[in-house]
């Protein structure tokens, strides 16, 4: 199925790269970009329309019929603003958006752009944790077909994109000789993937390690089991043990990998060489620089 999809804050750093990707790829058939300034561009399927007041849809709602995915990337820095200030904008806005999408299009995918901290709880301490986390929450069980809330922490901009707030740009104007060692830092998925067709051409390997987070806990668990229900090669996958992870949470994924290697930071390893032995269960465990006997969690 071709994505038809809408695009919020598309002048902004996110939504402009978001936008040009859009209009890139083979898959999506058009694009609708709704903003309060132009955009300046100009692509055979894509379509702009300028709204003032993003609180009153009204002379839009037509327009936004048949299409099947939206990626929201309107939003605002919490600087300066109160609490008051930034619901208004951050939540009540965004939610009023949503509502009029998911009664006009059922059918749609909704893509949310959150950012790094979101408090799913929303009883957080930090003000724009909570009212991202309620945003969220709000979104998921709106009633689209599907809804995802993407957290980016780092954005490095590609392709001329800049960001609207000029202090951004004086910042990513600083960091940008460390963009090259930072994008290596990024998981990228398809080299991984174009690295493993090459390798099962030409070798197998005793086991190999599923794709992890050094140092990151339960969401490198959930990472790594990601990636194995993922069509990987017919190979022993073994699971990395991050710093942070009890022996309660790999009991709940043990059966589901050939075997544990004790990954994270040097403390992490050091610790877990003399205590990583509690809980006995008949799989192998490889370490980083030797052979572990079975058990797991400290």
């Amino acid at each position: 199925m071709n994505i038809r999809a809408i695009i919020t804050g598309a002048t902004g750093m996110v939504g402009k790269g978001v936008l040009l990707e859009c209009l890139e790829s083979q898959q999506v058939e058009s694009v609708l970009v709704i903003v309060r300034k132009t955009t300046g561009l100009k692509h055979q399927k894509m379509k702009e329309m300028i709204l003032s007041d993003f609180f009153d849809l009204s002379s839009i709602q037509q327009d936004l019929k048949g299409y099947n995915a939206c990626f929201f990337c309107l939003g605002v820095s919490s600087l300066g603003m109160n609490e008051e200030q930034y619901t208004r904008i951050t939540y009540t806005l965004t939610i009023h958006f949503a509502e009029t999408l998911v009664k006009i299009n059922p059918n749609m995918v909704f893509n949310y752009v959150s950012g790094t901290g979101t408090d799913s709880s929303e009883q957080g301490r930090s003000m724009w944790a909570r009212v991202k986390g309620k945003t969220e929450n709000a979104i998921i069980g709106m009633g689209f077909r599907d809804a995802y809330a993407f957290r980016p922490g780092l954005i490095i901009p590609e392709k001329g994109v800049r960001s609207d707030t000029g202090w951004y740009n004086s910042l990513y104007v600083v960091m940008k000789p460390l963009f090259p060692w930072l994008k290596k830092r990024n998981f990228n998925e398809k080299r991984y993937l174009r690295y493993l067709d090459k390798l099962v051409k030409y070798h197998e390997p005793d086991f190999a390690i599923l794709p992890d987070m050094v140092a990151s806990g339960i969401e490198s668990l959930e990472f790594s089991m990601y990636w194995r229900d993922k069509c990987l090669p017919p190979w022993k996958w073994y699971f990395a043990l991050q710093d942070n992870m009890r022996h309660t949470d790999i009991l709940q994924i043990i059966d589901e990998v050939d075997g544990l290697f004790i990954g994270g930071t040097l403390r992490w390893m050091r610790c877990s060489d003399r205590t990583y032995f509690i809980v006995p269960v008949y799989i192998p465990v490889q370490p980083d620089g030797g052979v572990f006997n079975r058990g797991i969690g400290p």
